[in-house]
């Protein structure tokens, strides 16, 4: 079992219920409708005092103590991929103006940060810390291939079809088939760069990647965290930037005059802490078969 924090803010009850539902073997339902509605009550006293605390976030330009790690990052071709929609820069974000749409923390997660991050990280440090230029190794368990449907889980949370290639000729040297092969598909899974990562729009800013890195970060003292940002023109550039969110949930962030904000989740009135099962992604990518003849060329 593993120890969750829901930010109860940023969910209405049906997704709160649905979340528990899915990781806890028992609870009462009436009980946690109490702590959700609560938790509303004291929000809607911070929509009062605090509208437009997210306008208007503070972005400032990097140290050059941590040029060297966003350069790194840049000659990534993983970071390249995954960041191709829509410009990117790198850049200091005031922690306590970022905006979130995540629902949970793992307290598991939140252990292997505080064990790996100094007191009060320099500038060199918090930048490998925010911008990590290599990707972990994931476990990946391939579950079912039946020609047509691939199917693989894993616990990474950011899991994805990234690239498809078409392989020919000699490249199809080798292949086991039960005929002679022409063409082959290459499938590459998994995710982006471990970057903290955000998105800027009208002012504000939400954090798309990197919230466990920065509630323990913000827990150090650390005021300002180091981003790669999509910065974005349209709320269509902010969907791009993060197809892995709720659009509706990320539509809120920039629509209401308090959104749910990262820091929120240091607000007991606002979390519920809960014991909860540990969870897999299901990937599934399929192909369609189809042949047809075609006119003759002339």
């Amino acid at each position: 079992m593993a120890i969750e924090h829901f930010l109860l803010t940023n969910a209405t009850v049906e997704e709160f219920l649905a979340h528990m539902n899915d990781v806890s073997q028992a609870f009462d339902r009436k009980a946690l409708i109490d702590i959700w509605r609560a938790a509303r009550k004291a929000m809607g006293r911070l929509h009062e005092r605090e509208a437009g605390c997210a306008d208007q976030a503070a972005v400032l330009p990097l140290p050059p103590a941590m040029q060297a790690q966003s350069d790194a990052v840049t000659k990534s071709p993983l970071a390249i991929r995954a960041h191709n929609l829509v410009p990117v820069s790198f850049a200091l974000v005031e922690v306590d103006a970022l905006m979130t749409t995540r629902h949970t923390l793992n307290e598991a997660k939140l252990a292997a940060v505080r064990s790996t991050v100094t007191a009060y990280p320099d500038d060199p440090e918090l930048a490998r810390v925010c911008l990590s230029a290599s990707a972990p190794a994931e476990a990946v368990d391939i579950k079912n291939w039946d020609g047509q449907s691939l199917s693989v889980v894993t616990e990474a949370e950011d899991v994805r079809l990234l690239q498809c290639d078409v392989l020919t000729g000699a490249a199809l040297t080798g292949t086991v088939a039960p005929g002679v092969p022409h063409v082959a598909l290459q499938w590459v899974l998994g995710g982006s760069l471990p970057l903290m990562h955000a998105v800027r729009f009208n002012g504000r800013v939400l954090l798309v990647k990197g919230h466990h890195r920065a509630h323990v970060l913000r827990a150090k003292g650390v005021t300002y965290v180091p981003c790669l940002i999509s910065s974005c023109e349209s709320m269509n550039d902010v969907f791009d930037a993060t197809p892995m969110l709720d659009r509706t949930a990320v539509g809120r962030c920039f629509s209401l005059p308090r959104p749910t904000m990262l820091r929120d989740f240091d607000r007991s009135a606002f979390t519920h802490r809960h014991e909860a099962r540990a969870r897999q992604r299901l990937l599934q990518v399929r192909v369609e078969i189809t042949s047809q003849w075609l006119p003759a060329k002339h």
